[in-house]
């Protein structure tokens, strides 16, 4: 129980850490960018004491998972300033969807009756969330929505790649994994934060980037934890919901980040399909 907890809550927090970074006018980039060199540096920390040298199949699963994550951060920013962090957090909770869609295409398995219920709602939540006018307010494009199934899809494929890291029975290399994924991801989104025109890299958000890169580390390693003790159907569906509610609530209190009719019933859809997915 303690593990599904702290799961929880590093995933909330790195969401809400995010869009309270944002809210303070910081430059969001290069809080990433702080974040993944922080989080990199934990794991390597971690990897020198108790890691082994990284085997290929770690190396190549650590480029794609650090790929994986920096963009789908940068998908991550846009999403929060125009639907606020209940929108954006479903959406991402969505992406669970993409490992069970990897699971039918690559492996042609075959989905149970309840998981076929969970993806069909997955396609009804995606519009509903998408239609929702959000905290910005501003008029649907085709380039947010294009923003949106990003962040759903590169979500879902960060959740693919940890699956897959888990799956090759590789557990004493945890550590040297996330020091790979977070290295290129730090140094990804470095490189994004110089190619602004304008940025900053302050006091504001050097204390931010440390935050969400503990988050960010914890969460991680966490969630590899948590596999070995619990079924991914279990772990997943309970963690995602539990992170869902504690988001939008504080969104809702601290913020008054309250979605519109829409976008409550996209939420609620969202929720369903992701625990039927993955019963």
């Amino acid at each position: 129980m303690l593990v599904f907890i702290l799961i929880v809550l590093c995933g909330a927090g790195f969401a809400l850490t995010t869009r309270a970074a944002q809210r303070r006018d910081t430059d969001t980039v290069g809080v990433g960018a702080v974040n993944y060199a922080f989080a990199a540096l934990i794991a390597c920390t971690l990897a020198s004491v108790s890691g082994p040298a990284a085997a290929p199949e770690t190396l190549r699963i650590g480029i794609l998972g650090g790929i994986t994550y920096v963009v789908a951060y940068l998908f991550l920013l846009p999403s929060l300033r125009q639907k606020g962090t209940a929108i954006a957090a479903s959406v991402m909770q969505l992406g669970v969807l993409v490992p069970i869609a990897g699971a039918l295409l690559i492996w042609a398995e075959r989905p149970e009756i309840l998981r076929a219920y969970g993806m069909v709602l997955a396609v009804l939540a995606l519009p509903l969330l998408t239609l929702d006018k959000g905290v910005s307010r501003h008029r649907l494009t085709l380039g947010r929505v294009m923003v949106l199934l990003g962040l759903f899809l590169l979500n879902g494929l960060a959740m693919l790649v940890n699956t897959w890291f888990h799956t090759t029975g590789l557990e004493g290399q945890r550590t040297m994994y996330l020091a790979i994924l977070f290295s290129v991801a730090a140094v990804g989104c470095t490189a994004a934060w110089l190619l602004r025109p304008e940025r900053k890299l302050g006091v504001q958000e050097a204390a931010w980037g440390l935050l969400l890169g503990a988050f960010n580390v914890a969460a991680t390693l966490l969630t590899l934890y948590g596999l070995d003790l619990y079924l991914a159907s279990v772990l997943f569906p309970l963690t995602a919901a539990l992170t869902l509610a504690l988001i939008t609530a504080f969104a809702a209190i601290a913020w008054r980040e309250i979605p519109g009719k829409i976008g409550w019933v996209g939420i609620a859809v969202a929720l369903s399909a992701v625990v039927l997915a993955n019963m």
